[in-house]
């Protein structure tokens, strides 16, 4: 089991006085420290996890809430071209509002995460986690000469679907459990999965996206993993993972809790 002792929530805990209070408690600095307890998670994970086949973590820190609520990336998560290309491409596409950014639906509706396999052979029953098949969207973007041209995959993505297109049992049930009902929440629901049924096949083959938020919500903010393998986590190694987001989240928990009147850029 992966699981964090008192001496790696120390770790965390310097690394955070490693930066805070001398500088100044922004997002960068936020960014900077999340990322580099990840890349030590990561390295750690690689290690109990070797069947998964994990290739990065990536760490968002989302603060605000309801219409000002904004989700930040951690930078230089990864050196892999096809992996870089994907976040700027789902990052664009949040901003421009035209796919529903998963970790914000995992936050606004308190879930312990989401996880999106592309037809594994060792499937998991999951109680607290929400499941879907990527197989089951038929939509494709194809890949080009094996690589993620950024401005093609941006297009394909903003285009218009039909109802015909929402129409999908797999689909209604997973939007059901992240509590869509909307009409144009769907459609950004389901551009969404396509992008990442894309992403997974030009990252490996038949890639899982783990998303993990942490166990306790804050009033100021959340941290939540993606945690990219080859192979689908169980249900207690994603709660690892979920203890481990908690303890990283604990020193800026600590921060905001006393510091209430803090506004952070």
């Amino acid at each position: 089991m992966l699981s964090l002792s008192l001496k790696k929530r120390r770790v965390f805990e310097r690394e955070f006085s490693n930066i805070f209070p001398n500088s100044d408690f922004d997002t960068l600095n936020i960014l900077e420290y999340i990322a580099i307890c990840s890349k030590l998670v990561l390295e750690e994970a690689k290690k109990y996890y070797k069947e998964n086949i994990i290739y990065y973590i990536n760490p968002v820190f989302i603060y605000g809430k309801g219409d000002n609520l904004k989700v930040y990336k951690a930078p230089n998560m990864s050196d892999k071209l096809n992996i870089i290309k994907s976040n700027n491409i789902a990052f664009n596409l949040v901003d421009k509002k035209v796919i529903l950014p998963l970790s914000v639906k995992i936050v606004n509706n308190n879930l312990h995460g989401i996880c999106l396999i592309y037809d594994n052979d060792k499937k998991y029953d999951y109680e607290l986690y929400h499941i879907f098949n990527l197989k089951d969207i038929k939509n494709n973007i194809k890949l080009i000469d094996g690589e993620i041209h950024e401005d093609y995959v941006i297009s394909e993505i903003q285009k218009p679907l039909s109802n015909l297109h929402l129409k999908n049992e797999s689909l209604q049930n997973f939007a059901q459990e992240l509590s869509i009902t909307a009409q144009d929440e769907l459609i950004k629901l389901k551009k969404a999965l396509i992008l990442y049924k894309f992403i997974s096949k030009s990252i490996g083959d038949k890639v899982t996206f783990s998303f993990i938020n942490k166990f306790n919500p804050h009033n100021f903010f959340e941290c939540l993993f993606t945690v990219i393998s080859e192979n689908q986590f169980s249900e207690d190694q994603l709660l690892d993972f979920a203890s481990i987001v908690e303890s990283i989240s604990s020193p800026l928990a600590k921060y905001f809790d006393n510091n209430e009147n803090i506004i952070i850029n």
